[in-house]
This record gives structure tokens, sequence and C-alpha cells, in this order.
């Protein structure tokens, strides 16, 4: 019987949709996809928030870090398949403080370099697991979600909204 608090298991879990995500730039960057459907993209950044948001905190493992090698994924790559790329946002929307400053400004930010660091922080645990660490895999993906991955994933998705929901449906 598996456990939602055994790290081989929780980490298998999450290993599935980090898998299914990284599988997906790859098959874009070598023309298996020839645009990219954005309702799809759309989806398949939702569950993978979704299971990002189920992995709990936890100390890393006892193994000792290694350099990791695998293939990247670059802004320039996946760009050309993209309908839309560059957009606006506002990066901490907790900084503001009317009493104190201005509102923050927007910065420009990009869709295929969002997707180029997603995939190289869940490679980054995907090898750890693969490797079977599974703990140092679980604490990776939690501690890069919150302080680098999670920001590009949800930061992605509102620009991907916000072109869907002006009738891009294909």
């Amino acid at each position: 019987m598996t456990s939602a608090n055994n790290p081989p298991d929780v980490a298998t879990a999450f290993a599935s949709q980090a898998e299914r995500y990284v599988r997906w730039p790859d098959r874009v960057v070598t023309n298996e996809v020839p645009t990219v459907n954005m309702r799809d993209l759309h989806e398949l950044l939702g569950l993978l928030q979704v299971a990002a948001a189920r992995i709990s905190a936890g100390p890393p493992g006892d193994e000792p870090y290694r350099e990791m090698d695998f293939k990247r994924i670059s802004t320039a790559q996946l760009r050309p398949k993209l309908p839309i790329d560059s957009y606006s946002v506002v990066f901490d929307p907790f900084e503001y403080d009317p009493l104190e400053q201005d509102p923050p400004k927007p910065v420009m930010a990009t869709i295929a370099d969002d997707l180029a660091d997603i995939y190289t922080d869940l490679m980054k645990g995907l090898v750890l697991h693969r490797d079977g660490q599974h703990q140092n895999a679980l604490w990776h993906w939690h501690f890069s979600y919150y302080t680098h991955w999670g920001r590009h994933l949800s930061h992605a998705q509102s620009a991907i909204w916000q072109y869907l929901s002006d009738g891009n449906w294909a």
C-alpha cells in the first residue's frame, strides 16, 4: 500500500506530471509539433501546477549534491513555435504599499523563457528521481517551485489565459 507521506510514492506521482511536461517541449523543438496549441499548453501547465501544489515541504535527502547533465531547451528553440511570446507582468504584487511608494512597474517577460526555465527546474528533479534520490527530488521540486519555476508557470498561465480569453481558440 502506498502512502502520501512516503517520499518515493510522492516523488513518483509528481515525476509523472514532470515527465509529461518535459516531453512537450522536447516534441516542440524536434518539429514533431509545428506550432504550439495554446489551449493544450494552458491545460498542461494547469495540471503541472495542481501536481506541484500537492508536494509538501520536507528536508533534502542525505545524498551529496552532484552536477547534473541533461539536455536543455532554449528560448530560441521555443519562440518560433509560439503564436505569442512577450507580455508584461508585475513581478511581485505584494511589494506595493500605497502609503509609502508608487505602484510597482510592470516588467517584460516571455512565455518561451518561462517554459524553458520550468523545463530546466523539472529536469533537475527528474535526474535526482531517476537516480533514486526521491527525497532530494521532492525537496528540489518544492523549493524551486516556490522560489523560481512556480512564478514562471503562473505568469505564463496568466498570459496564455489572456490570449485565449481574447478569442484565440485555435
